[in-house]
């Protein structure tokens, strides 16, 4: 799982016994930091995945390299507070730029 704080420092931590435990948080900001130098990670893409009411969103990347967004959507009374459904929705890294970046052979996979 990913985390940021403050919007400042970027963390994950991984379990392998299904949300049982987890490893110890490990800060990842550097290699933040090195997209910095090629993207502008104020705005590095905007993409509607869902045009309905969504509230909470969380996103995850698998070795494979798939990007799997995980949210609550739907309302049955228009209240974005008031769900009814959670959703997931998996994408690769070329959709979710329009074909300007996409992962190589040689890119390593952020988790092991």
């Amino acid at each position: 799982m990913l985390y940021q704080i403050d919007y400042a420092r970027c963390y994950y931590i991984k379990s392998t016994e299904d949300g049982k435990s987890c490893t110890e948080s490990v800060d990842i900001t550097h290699v933040i930091e090195e997209f910095k130098k090629v993207y502008d990670l104020n705005v590095l893409v905007s993409k509607v995945i869902d045009p309905g009411i969504a509230g909470y969103s969380d996103l995850a990347v698998t070795p494979d390299g798939l990007i799997h967004c995980f949210y609550e959507g739907g309302s049955l009374t228009d209240n974005h507070f008031l769900n009814n459904q959670i959703s997931i929705i998996s994408f690769t890294l070329e959709w979710l730029t329009d074909g300007k970046d996409k992962l190589d052979k040689k890119d390593k996979p952020l988790f092991r």
